[in-house]
């Protein structure tokens, strides 16, 4: 049985991800096509447009057998934290090839600078390190520190996460084959709809909010995701949030130096720029930095309020969390049930160590969150009955 996943956020899901999906299964012949996916928050540090079930079951509509959720703390991270950590989860599934969007290249060439990157990674470390401590922001220091090193300049977001991927796979001595896919039509960077039936996730999210209309996206994502948006109730939840993080801040009191994200003293640069703000984007607008970028603060709010701490970073991961699946991935789960819990009911987790409960703990903890900020029932995880999609 072969096997490929894609890491994803589905935020929302649309025809370039449906693109990707085809893409993959044409090039490996996979049988399982699996997504590691995250739940109700995504790694710009925001709340999901669209709750994970609902996302999950748009993924499964479109083609994938099973969808898994990502543990919080590592969507809360930083590119290379967030690939290793997925990376790690994926081993132990003995996928067989991880597919990937790729930009302004073709996968050739993406190879080929990957595998400059692997031969010259300690160069680029040092070069990052160096440029650091000059105060320049760690992604755009990274990104300094590739073009100077292996000469290559198209490092868009999406291609820069893609080389976390390649890092990751090589630092864990990973089997799992990389598939890099050179995207169609928009950038992964885009603001603005095309007008080709493929824009950007952040593109659809833009209009939708900006315009409080979803009729102009309805030609970039499938039937299915364009119902769910349509009956979405968009709530405006960032000035709450950023009330969370006051209590926190200036009410317990209780900051550790070790959560997520907090690290060379950025939480007080946060309490110094938080404590006489009312509104949440103008305490972002003065927060942002040539050292700290808008991404890495919004993440830092989740981690503060939900007191991830950086040893989770050295749990092994042991569970694995279902969203949605079909009847073709119960071949794949049974082969992989001795090797790792699967929940799927709350009695489950019953077999998760303390630590792994832990994991779950801060999984449930963020779709809380995403409920209070947007009016949903609390524990849904634990009401919520996850039945073999149709």
């Amino acid at each position: 049985m072969k096997t490929l996943a894609i890491i994803s956020e589905f935020n929302p899901f649309h025809n370039g991800h449906k693109y990707l999906l085809d893409k993959s299964k044409k090039i490996t012949n996979a049988d399982i096509c699996l997504s590691i996916m995250s739940g109700d928050a995504v790694q710009r540090g925001e709340l999901a447009i669209l709750d994970k079930f609902k996302r999950a079951n748009e993924a499964i509509n479109q083609g994938f057998d099973i969808v898994i959720e990502m543990p919080s703390f590592i969507t809360l991270q930083s590119a290379w934290y967030f690939a290793l950590g997925n990376i790690k989860i994926l081993n132990k599934l003995n996928i067989n090839y991880l597919c990937f969007g790729i930009e302004e290249l073709d996968s050739d060439d993406f190879i080929k600078f990957s595998d400059i990157l692997i031969k010259r990674k300690i160069d680029v470390d040092n070069e990052t390190l160096k440029l650091s401590k000059e105060g320049i922001s760690y992604p755009k220091a990274r990104a300094y520190s590739i073009k100077k090193i292996i000469g290559f300049n198209k490092l868009s977001s999406n291609n820069y996460l893609a080389l976390e991927y390649i890092l990751a796979l090589n630092y864990t001595n990973s089997k799992i084959k990389p598939i890099p896919i050179t995207r169609k039509g928009s950038k992964n960077s885009d603001d603005f709809l095309r007008n080709t039936n493929l824009s950007s996730s952040g593109a659809i999210r833009n209009y939708i909010m900006n315009s409080k209309k979803i009729y102009n996206i309805k030609s970039n994502v499938p039937e299915i995701t364009y119902k769910d948006l349509k009956n979405e109730h968009y709530i405006e939840y960032q000035n709450k949030l950023f009330d969370f993080l006051k209590y926190k801040l200036f009410i317990e009191k209780n900051i550790k130096n070790d959560y997520l994200g907090l690290e060379n003293g950025l939480i007080n640069h946060i309490k110094k720029c938080a404590k006489n703000e009312t509104y949440f984007e103008n305490f972002i607008n003065k927060a942002t930095t040539k050292s700290y970028t808008s991404s890495r603060i919004k993440r830092a709010i989740f981690n503060i309020i939900l007191e991830n701490t950086s040893d989770m970073n050295d749990i092994d991961i042991s569970f694995l969390k279902i969203l949605s699946f079909n009847s073709n991935s119960l071949k794949f789960l049974r082969e992989i049930k001795n090797k790792i819990t699967i929940i799927q009911k709350k009695k489950d987790l019953g077999d998760l160590d303390s630590k792994n409960k832990l994991v779950y703990k801060k999984n449930l903890d963020t779709s809380n969150l995403y409920s209070i900020l947007k009016k949903r029932d609390i524990d849904i995880d634990y009401s919520r009955k996850i039945k073999i999609a149709k």
